[in-house]
């Protein structure tokens, strides 16, 4: 799925615009990205019921029951911040290319963005196994 972050910001003072044009004033979403979230889930299942009538004063029964659960997820992230400065080169981004959306002046509508913070992406995984059994012997 992709997604706009929905904390929207108006252009660093220290990001560098072109064209000069689109002016500094616009607003644009925070970060842009892609996340997915899948997997795999089974829940295997069971049940018994056994009766047994010797005589007719004496029933024997067993019942039992197996239910499990068998999970294996993965869930992919990719963020692409569009506003933060890079700590570690101390650097704004720098929007190029930008347009605007018809008619308006504060609103963008696409650009290209270099500097600033690095996209992010990790994947984070998961497998889980469950087993429940129960069971009931008796005699009337």
């Amino acid at each position: 799925m992709r997604y706009n972050n929905q904390w929207i910001r108006q252009v660093s003072p220290a990001s560098s615009v072109s064209p000069a044009s689109a002016g500094n004033s616009f607003y644009y979403p925070h970060s842009v990205g892609l996340y997915n979230d899948g997997g795999k889930r089974y829940r295997p299942s069971g049940n018994i019921a056994l009766q047994w009538r010797p005589t007719d004063k004496l029933e024997v029964y067993f019942d039992g029951i197996y239910q499990g659960y068998r999970g294996r997820q993965a869930t992919d992230n990719l963020d692409v911040n569009l506003r933060d400065w890079d700590s570690t080169v101390q650097q704004d981004p720098t929007l190029t290319n930008v347009t605007l959306v018809p008619g308006k002046t504060d609103q963008a509508a696409g650009f290209t963005k270099t500097g600033g913070v690095a996209p992010q992406a990790y994947r984070s995984t998961g497998a889980d196994h469950t087993n429940t059994y129960q069971g009931a012997v008796g005699a009337t």
